[in-house]
This record gives structure tokens, sequence and C-alpha cells, in this order.
């Protein structure tokens, strides 16, 4: 099982100035998840808190998530139905 930040690629976000994305990709170089924060508009300051995408379910599916709940909910694997875990900074982390 993949590990949050360890076992994800970190770069400067492409298109968010002063924003960090961490990504995910399988052994076919195709991206699993995006992890970013740390820029006006998104859910997360880059350093305690993220946001995460998922390409396997196509949306965001945490918000304002910590590395706990991040590696809690790549533990779990995607759902398309996901309530919420976490208590924190807005409403829920697992979002439909």
């Amino acid at each position: 099982m993949a590990k949050f930040p360890q076992d994800f690629e970190k770069i400067s976000h492409p298109l968010i100035p002063g924003a960090v994305q961490y990504m995910l990709h399988d052994t076919d170089g195709k991206r699993l998840y995006s992890v970013v924060g740390g820029a006006m508009g998104l859910h997360g300051d880059g350093v305690r808190t993220f946001e995460m995408y998922s390409d396997l379910v196509g949306d965001v599916v945490l918000s304002y998530a910590t590395a706990d709940e991040i590696n809690e909910y790549l533990l779990e694997g995607p759902k398309q139905d996901l309530g919420s875990i976490a208590d924190g900074e807005e409403e829920s982390k697992y979002l439909q």
C-alpha cells in the first residue's frame, strides 16, 4: 500500500503559484491521486492539511485532510459514497 507523502512525487503545482502538489502514479505511469495545498482556493495549507483528487473516482475525495486521513483513505481504497471520518477545519473530509 502506498503511503503519503513518502510514496508520492512532490512538485511545485504547475498552474497555481505557491501551491505544492504530490502525485501517485501506477506502474504504467497513469496518475491515480493528486494531493495539493498551500495556495488560495485550495482546500489545505500544503503543510498540515491537503486536498486530494482521485483519478479513480474522478473527483475531489478529501478536503482539509491530514496526512493520516489521506493514508486512511488509501488503505480503504476508492469509494463513491464516502461519509466523514474526520473532525477538522471544514465540513466533511470525505466528499462524494
